[in-house]
């Protein structure tokens, strides 16, 4: 038995003989009893005398838990960044996902790869600095383009804490959210720019994904904290083309049997103005895929990008035009691009497909004889962007002639 009232206010260095280097047995026997005495002698003392330290606090549980060892054991650890803002605000989980990785600089760069012996060169691919996630999104000279592009505020680009401070800044308020949306989305689509470049050397121009970002950030309904929709304005689209109807010219073009062909469409305004052109490369597809790809990229563009009202959709394929006209009635060929042009052009919108002759579908053909010919994807916004010979084809397609196309 052990002598409470006896060992009430005693330290440990109490039951020490004069001198501190060895216990005191007559006090230990006069305590604890002969064998919690000889217990208590099998501890070894310390070799330097020191200040006495609590290894164990007073409680009224008659057990020991896990958590009291660990308390014990382990010394105090200060805790980490918080992050938990971020899934905080309801956004997208692609882009609560990105900014996590973000965050805590888990985006595997070169550098990263390099660091783990993977074998690939730590220096970035465009301008030979090392790949760092703060290089990647905003020092490396194609991030700087692409965030010009995007008309992003100069405090959200400058570095990643930075970067994440202002995201953190701008999701609290419901003036400011769309703006950390289209912020979120920009680096995003920078990051998977890179990608293209590394791992498939499919290169894109910052411009376009700078409008990929827009379409992106468009597609994205971030909801509050309070659970609250936040919805905003678009007031960095194209105001003066945002509520006109457009018309839409669609392409496609197969070379080499299929193994590759383009895609493309022309965008004009009511007043025949080309408001958008643009393409994409493809691979292993057939004529009607590549005429209905670039349909679907066309009435994309111009419903989430141009925010269109209506869309008259022309194309010289009767076969896709078919395809559209009985998918919008729910009664066309089951595709998944077929059902997603219905889709954007739900809700009471007005859109028209209809064929026309091949001669009246020249400027389309063009932008996708080009696209089959150069790698990734091609947007040019106005018609100050356009290449000379498209522009010169535009001209003639307007006065009623009909041009042979020069790729």
């Amino acid at each position: 038995m052990v002598s409470v009232e006896a060992a009430e206010g005693l330290r440990v260095c109490d039951l020490l003989a004069a001198g501190g280097a060895e216990w005191d047995d007559a006090r230990l026997r006069q305590l604890f009893g002969v064998h919690l005495a000889t217990r208590i002698r099998s501890i070894p003392l310390p070799g330097c005398a020191g200040s006495d330290v609590r290894v164990w606090g007073t409680s009224s549980r008659a057990r020991v838990r896990l958590g009291d060892l660990t308390r014990v054991i382990q010394p105090e650890q200060e805790r980490g960044p918080d992050c938990a803002w971020i899934w905080r605000y309801g956004l997208h989980p692609r882009a609560a996902l990105f900014l996590w990785k973000v965050f805590w600089d888990r985006l595997p760069t070169r550098a990263a790869l390099s660091r783990r012996r993977w074998g690939i060169p730590a220096e970035c691919g465009t301008c030979g600095a090392a790949e760092s996630v703060d290089h990647v999104l905003f020092q490396c000279i194609w991030a700087r383009l692409t965030w010009q592009w995007a008309g992003v505020p100069q405090e959200a680009r400058s570095e990643r804490l930075q970067f994440l401070h202002t995201i953190r800044q701008w999701l609290a308020s419901t003036r400011t959210s769309q703006e950390a949306i289209r912020a979120t989305c920009t680096a995003h689509q920078i990051w998977l720019a890179r990608n293209a470049r590394t791992l498939s050397d499919r290169r894109v121009s910052p411009r376009f994904a700078a409008e990929r970002a827009r379409v992106q950030a468009s597609e994205i309904m971030p909801t509050h904290s309070s659970d609250r929709p936040l919805i905003a304005q678009n007031t960095w689209g194209p105001p003066s083309v945002s509520a006109a109807h457009q018309m839409v010219n669609f392409d496609g073009s197969v070379l080499d049997g299929g193994t590759r062909g383009g895609a493309g469409f022309i965008i004009r305004d009511p007043h025949s103005r080309v408001v958008a052109a643009g393409g994409c490369q493809l691979f292993d597809i057939s004529v009607p895929e590549a005429e209905l790809r670039a349909a679907w990229a066309g009435v994309r563009h111009a419903r989430m990008v141009l925010q269109a009202s209506s869309i008259i959709l022309e194309g010289d394929s009767a076969t896709v035009i078919g395809w559209i006209q009985r998918g919008v009635t729910a009664d066309g060929t089951d595709h998944p691009l077929i059902r997603d042009i219905g889709m954007m052009m739900g809700d009471g919108r007005a859109f028209l497909a209809k064929h026309v002759f091949r001669e009246a579908n020249g400027a389309a053909d063009w932008v996708a004889a080009h696209a089959a010919h150069h790698s990734g994807y091609t947007l040019w916004v106005g018609e100050g962007e356009l290449p000379q010979a498209l522009r010169e084809l535009l001209y003639f397609d307007f006065l009623g002639c009909i041009r042979t196309r020069i790729v």
